[in-house]
């Protein structure tokens, strides 16, 4: 649930990938879908990590305002996920003469993603043609973390550096679908659906924060946008009989043409490259 079955007829769920299937509606419905991923890794060396998460896929709701003819439906489901952690250990040399040494541990990791939230009409022209059409809205925050701790020192201050992104807009699809009937055999079905998503473009804020929570201090921030490219959606559906249904999607999402109003992180004062406590310290590890 939550993406493909662009051209998916069903009169007991309605993909919100393609909006004009919100036309085709009977009953009212309400379903949701989640997942949960654990990823274990080892290297050569013989150092092992597990990362786990848990998502929320998709939520829908739709209802026919007339049967069969005009449906509305709402949805909400994450448009990117941003899920990482990995963990860095090593010796520094501390003191006034940089006779000791301290063992460090920087663990990386990044959360957040963005959301969409979608909702809008589909209407059946006729026995063959459906169209729809929906608002959508994308928001979120994006956050790369670096935590610095030093387990056997109390002399040594432990680092939470945070880098991230809060971003927000609005964009649309359009969606059409074509229904056919005896195409290749008595009481079969074809169907080809097609929705196209136009580019958004996303408004916010890039910050740096030094510590977490309540503590956190605002090291830099930056407003800017980004462009998302635009989405096409293509997808058949054919059903020989009422017990078998084949299905082929296929999507093209031109990410060379995103484009971002934030700075590269050249200066010094940027968010990408703000120095905490200035480079070679320990605060800056």
């Amino acid at each position: 649930m939550g993406g493909g079955g662009y051209a998916l007829r069903s009169l007991n769920y309605n993909p919100d990938a393609n909006p004009a299937l919100w036309s085709d509606q009977v009953y009212t419905r309400l379903s949701g879908s989640a997942s949960f991923q654990s990823v274990s890794s080892e290297d050569g060396s013989g150092n092992s990590g597990q990362l786990s998460s848990g998502n929320v896929q998709a939520v829908q709701f739709s209802f026919p305002l007339y049967e069969r003819t005009l449906g509305v439906g709402l949805s909400f489901q994450p448009y990117s996920r941003f899920n990482y952690s990995a963990t860095l250990t090593g010796q520094e040399r501390v003191g006034p003469q940089q006779g000791t040494e301290a063992r460090y541990e920087t663990t990386f990791s990044g959360s957040g993603g963005l959301h969409r939230l979608r909702g809008g009409l589909g209407y059946r022209i006729n026995d063959i043609l459906s169209v729809g059409a929906s608002a959508d809205l994308l928001f979120g925050i994006i956050e790369s973390q670096r935590r610095t701790t030093w387990p056997n020192t109390q002399a040594l201050r432990d680092v939470v550096l945070a880098d991230g992104v809060q971003l927000s807009g609005f964009t649309g699809t359009l969606g059409g679908h074509l229904a056919l009937a005896d195409v290749l055999a008595t009481d079969d079905a074809l169907s080809v659906g097609a929705s196209v998503t136009l580019p958004a473009r996303l408004s916010g804020e890039r910050f740096r924060t030094l510590d977490e929570d309540l503590a956190r201090d605002t090291l830099s921030s930056e407003r800017g946008n980004v462009t998302l490219p635009w989405q096409g959606r293509l997808g058949v559906s054919y059903q020989p009989g009422p017990r078998w249904t084949f299905v082929l999607d296929g999507f093209f999402d031109p990410w060379s043409t995103f484009s971002s109003g934030f700075s590269v992180g050249t200066g010094e004062t940027e968010p990408a490259r703000f120095p905490v406590g200035g480079t070679s310290t320990l605060a800056d590890r």
